[in-house]
């Protein structure tokens, strides 16, 4: 946002804007960068000692308890105002020793935390409503944080453009959606834009600063303390010390986990034959040799390396996330090894999230804004290569629902969220689905033919009984299985499909033939037969009628 030009701000009372430190008389030497860092680094350790004995230390905000590090701010007068409530809720109370060193903040002998970053920009943006004709908090935000965005989005193309022509980036060179965004806000504050635009400079320079110190949910502890979330909604942040544990339980050992994916990696390439020559082992109980072959050969073995995934399907301002990366080293986080997606409902919370990871360089930012520093002259990239790699970067964090959207990744790799039945995996389970419904309609179907057989054949069996002629329908279907066994047994039989190839009978559907014949012969010649055989002729040939061999039995 300094990219305009404007004038500096003027002194307010009511803000809190750190003085520097008046020069001492006299010119001095400005240490070594090297040294100055050292010994900011051996303060560092001292004061921490010191902690750990109940000495104190130089900095306030630390107490050591063992491995653990106690974070207060002594300027925390226990205020009730939303500001003070939201900034006591979204800063890390504690954290472990080992991961303050991960800050580059705390081994950066120029940076200082800011002391209450929530209210000094809350404050800001305060007056910037002010100025501004009083426009509501929630619009002004929406501003700064506009304006945010484009900052960090235009950041590695300024650096490459100062890096060919020794200049910052002319706004008129920069993206279209660039310009339309800052003449929109420049628009909104007409006459007043020469204002306002200092006020959201220190705003946005106090979150660059906290971004540097330990992982923090600035963004979210500001939405909650201007008090313009979504009551109806349900949007109230989670307290970064149940996200921090959330994230430690979750992700007890991501370096182990990242260890043993470069060991996928080195295990499927075909290089790792020179290093077994050489009788070296690697996996996650080898870390620093894996690290060491992974590092060597990065290109090959970079993009075939699985990442650790890490989704917050509700992601607010991304609470979640910032203490999932609080919870993993640094090298992991810029290597890009562990990729962040968030999903929110509010376009607002999608945006606060994306900035978030932005700022602490996740999704690949750290390495994107090294690139153009780093990379050798006839190597750099094209400033169209820069911005569609932002495009990639930003595309982790989307506003949409979760429960009815699936990510997919384009041929660009910019990844998109689409409706859930339009992603692979979505129509390949209707396609399942699908399926599955048609044959439960197939055996629905079977099983109602099947009832009106046996509801025929009942009826027949009962109006035969009523004439003396049970004995010809003693009928029993057997069951579904035994049918199929007995459909087999047909087809394989001789004669009149009740003998086996032996010409010995078999029980079928009808029972079994040779009782049936004797006891027809014991009838033989009685009247009850002659009279009943017109009738059972009748039957018959209403039987044959209504139901097939096939059906019956």
């Amino acid at each position: 946002m300094a990219r305009r030009n404007l004038p500096e701000p003027e002194n307010d009372a009511d803000v809190a804007v750190e003085e520097p430190e008046e020069e001492a008389e006299g010119e001095q030497e400005a240490p070594d960068e090297e040294e100055r860092r050292k010994d900011k680094e051996e303060d560092f350790d001292d004061e921490m000692e010191d902690d750990e004995l109940g000495e104190g230390g130089g900095d306030p905000r630390i107490h050591r308890i063992g491995e653990v590090v106690q974070l207060h701010d002594p300027q925390d007068r226990a205020g009730g105002t939303p500001g003070d409530i939201a900034a006591r809720l979204q800063t890390p109370g504690t954290t472990a020793a080992s991961r303050l060193s991960w800050s580059s903040g705390y081994t950066d002998p120029d940076w200082e935390q800011p002391r209450r970053p929530v209210q000094d920009i809350i404050k800001l943006l305060g007056k910037v409503e002010y100025i501004g004709g009083y426009r509501r908090p929630a619009e002004v935000f929406r501003d700064w944080i506009d304006l945010v965005e484009c900052t960090l989005h235009m950041l590695p193309q300024h650096v490459l453009y100062a890096r060919l022509h020794g200049t910052l980036m002319p706004p008129d060179e920069e993206p279209e959606q660039v310009k339309a965004v800052f003449a929109r806000v420049m628009k909104i504050y007409g006459e007043h834009w020469k204002e306002v635009s200092p006020l959201f400079n220190q705003a946005y320079d106090i979150l660059t600063k906290v971004a540097q110190g330990i992982p923090t949910d600035l963004l979210g502890a500001l939405y909650m303390g201007l008090e313009i979330g979504n009551v109806r909604m349900g949007q109230f942040f989670t307290p970064t010390s149940i996200t921090s544990t959330m994230a430690d339980m979750l992700l007890p050992d991501v370096e182990a986990d990242v260890i043993g994916f470069m060991a996928e990696a080195i295990d499927a390439w075909e290089g790792k034959a020179t290093y077994e020559l050489m009788g070296m082992r690697w996996g996650k109980e080898h870390p620093e040799t894996t690290r060491y072959i992974w590092e060597k050969n990065l290109d090959p073995l970079y993009y075939t390396t699985r990442r650790l995934k890490i989704l917050e399907p509700c992601s607010g301002a991304g609470g979640m996330l910032i203490s999932a990366i609080a919870a993993t080293p640094p090298w992991i986080v810029n290597l890009q090894l562990a990729e962040y997606y968030a999903v929110d409902l509010d376009p607002l919370c999608a945006q606060m999230t994306r900035v978030q990871l932005l700022l602490y360089g996740a999704n690949g930012y750290a390495l994107l804004c090294q690139l153009p520093m780093a990379a050798p002259d006839d190597e750099l990239p094209t400033f169209e290569q820069l911005e569609h790699r932002y495009q990639q970067i930003a595309s982790y964090a989307q506003c949409g629902n979760s429960l009815a959207t699936d990510w997919v990744l384009r041929d660009d790799g910019v990844w998109d969220l689409v409706h859930w039945s339009e992603s692979p995996a979505g129509k390949a389970r209707m396609a399942q689905r699908a399926a599955e419904q048609a044959t439960e309609q197939a055996q629905a179907a079977v099983m109602k033919e099947q009832q009106k057989a046996v509801a025929k054949v009942k009826q027949v069996k009962d109006r035969a009984k009523a004439k003396g002629q049970e004995l010809l329908f003693d009928i029993e279907l057997p069951a579904v299985e035994e049918r199929e066994a007995l459909a087999v047994d047909a087809k394989h039989a001789n004669g009149n499909g009740y003998t086996n190839g032996n010409g010995h009978a078999v029980p079928g559907a009808a029972g079994d033939w040779d009782s049936f014949v004797e006891n027809a012969n014991a009838a033989k010649g009685t009247p009850a037969a002659a009279a009943g055989a017109a009738v059972a002729a009748a039957v018959v040939v209403q039987l044959a009628e209504e139901l097939t061999q096939e059906t019956l039995f």
